[in-house]
């Protein structure tokens, strides 16, 4: 099934993506990219060679910390996380 997959912290986006999800794998993958992009755009973001190592390694799993991840069916927008969303 197609589904869109947000992740969000405070309130900020940090990735929306539609994926076709239809089991565990599939799913592993929808978040493998939805990672890799908010890795991605940290790396860019950064500002000096200083900045960029200080995104690496453990600074990269805070970016985890208080993150909101919903998973909602169909390729519609998922602003306002609609009631038949998944947050995860």
């Amino acid at each position: 099934m197609k589904a869109t997959l947000r992740v969000t912290k405070s309130d900020s986006l940090l990735y929306e993506g539609i994926h076709d999800i239809a089991n565990a794998e599939s799913f592993g993958s929808a978040c493998s990219n939805a990672w890799n992009s908010v890795v991605s755009r940290k790396f860019s973001n950064a500002s000096s060679i200083g900045a960029l190592q200080e995104s690496l390694g453990e600074n990269m799993l805070r970016e985890l910390d208080n993150i909101k991840t919903s998973l909602c069916p169909g390729t519609h927008s998922t602003s306002g996380f609609p009631t038949r969303c998944i947050i995860l």
